[in-house]
């Protein structure tokens, strides 16, 4: 019986880590996990992210793109198994990285209305996994 155990519990730590049902719908993993409303530009961008390799956002001032490009953020972490994506943060300066950027990455990390997300972001504006494993920083 102790062998039987023994021999589940190991090939259980060689199983591939489960994949997450939201994997290629980041609307839906806004809408449930992070219990937002998404108007359709929103909803365009998230989409965008997982239907293209690059997705370029043409905006105004004080639109919300920072919002969008956290919880997308969050999004890449959350459905990728632990240490298998990494997510880098950039903007034309520091001040825009670390004051706008990563301050909504940030919140998003923290995850108040929902389920929580792995790791935390940092004032460092880097996101750690608990066990230390680096997946999110500003170049």
């Amino acid at each position: 019986m102790a062998v039987d155990l023994a021999w589940e519990y190991a090939a259980r730590q060689f199983a591939p880590p489960p994949v997450s049902p939201y994997l290629g719908d980041p609307v839906r993993w806004m809408q449930e996990r992070r219990r937002a409303h998404l108007w359709s530009m929103r909803r365009e961008i998230a989409q965008s992210i997982a239907d293209h390799e690059h997705t370029a956002v043409k905006s105004c001032h004080d639109a919300g793109q920072s919002w969008i490009a956290a919880q997308i953020a969050a999004y890449w972490i959350d459905v990728h198994p632990p240490g298998e994506a990494f997510v880098v943060s950039r903007a034309p300066t520091y001040a825009q990285v670390h004051a706008i950027l990563r301050k909504e990455i940030r919140k998003a990390a923290k995850n108040p209305d929902g389920d929580p997300l792995p790791g935390r972001g940092l004032q460092s504006d880097e996101w750690k996994l608990d066990d230390g494993t680096l997946v999110g920083g500003r170049q």
